[in-house]
């Protein structure tokens, strides 16, 4: 496919958007996009001397990656109904595309929490900090974060639809609002849980910041991956119902595409749970000497 102009707004006019190339390279200008677009958001904000501009970042985030989404997923349209490539090799480029737009903003915030927001994380990030459940003066997670697996499986099952359901009313706009809201929130739950095991242990910042991210960033990148997958059913879906008679052969092949991404996604978040329930905790654990 051919570099395309993302000019919905500003910041994506000034980028070209080049999806030609190896999946290694394509998913790596992603990750930068979505790393310097989620800055940008937050020093406009910043400059302007908004209060909650880590938050309001969130919105206007979304809207400078949504035409990026809507590239994609012409894209993968194209692919799969003009050209007949096979469904799950376009779905799986899509997918992790998409991932790593969410991995480059998650990046951009963890940066922007790590180095550019002083404490606490709430003046700047408000209601971001209350749903990656961080008490208010920023100790830990409330207990119980990583609890059982049936109830963290639970948890990410209901995130999920929420995000399906989102994405099918919305579309990409809707899509990209959550996946930027997430990164958000998982940037202020590891930057919370790096400066706790800084302050339960003995280990340097650097070495508990690192050690913070490898009990993290397993189970984060495949319950994201689940996520970015759901959003895409759910638009897949959306635009589906909106273009084809209920009696349309097309249609019934769509859905079948919907329900099969929702079962890889449901596959993976099975994954992320074990990940969280068992290893993030083993790794903490040795993060503050218990």
């Amino acid at each position: 496919m051919a570099a395309a102009r993302t000019d919905q707004t500003l910041v994506g006019g000034l980028f070209t958007l080049d999806l030609e190339g190896s999946l290694r390279r394509r998913c790596g200008r992603l990750a930068v996009h979505g790393l310097v677009f989620t800055l940008v958001a937050f020093f406009v904000l910043r400059a302007l001397k908004l209060q909650y501009a880590g938050l309001i970042s969130v919105f206007l985030l979304a809207a400078s990656l949504r035409d990026h989404l809507v590239t994609l997923l012409d894209e993968n349209r194209s692919l799969i109904w003009r050209e007949e490539v096979p469904a799950t090799v376009v779905n799986r480029r899509t997918s992790l595309s998409v991932l790593a737009l969410f991995l480059g903003s998650f990046a951009g915030y963890l940066v922007i929490a790590q180095w550019f927001v002083a404490e606490p994380l709430e003046a700047s990030f408000g209601a971001v900090v209350d749903v990656g459940s961080i008490s208010p003066d920023g100790s830990l997670l409330q207990e119980g974060h990583f609890s059982s697996l049936p109830n963290i499986l639970a948890h990410n099952l209901s995130v999920m639809v929420g995000i399906f359901a989102i994405a099918t009313v919305y579309r990409a706009y809707g899509a990209m609002l959550v996946l930027s809201w997430n990164a958000a929130v998982w940037a202020t739950v590891l930057t919370v849980l790096g400066s706790r095991a800084v302050d339960a242990g003995s280990l340097s910042d650097s070495t508990v910041f690192a050690g913070a991210v490898v009990g993290v960033l397993p189970h984060l990148t495949a319950e994201a991956l689940g996520f970015c997958i759901a959003a895409i059913g759910g638009i897949f879906g959306s635009v589906g119902m909106s273009k084809y008679g209920s009696t349309d052969s097309r249609l019934a092949q769509v859905m079948m595409a919907v329900g099969m991404l929702l079962l890889v996604a449901f596959a993976l978040l099975v994954v992320a749970a074990a990940l969280e329930a068992w290893f993030a905790p083993w790794v903490f654990g040795l993060l503050s000497g218990r």
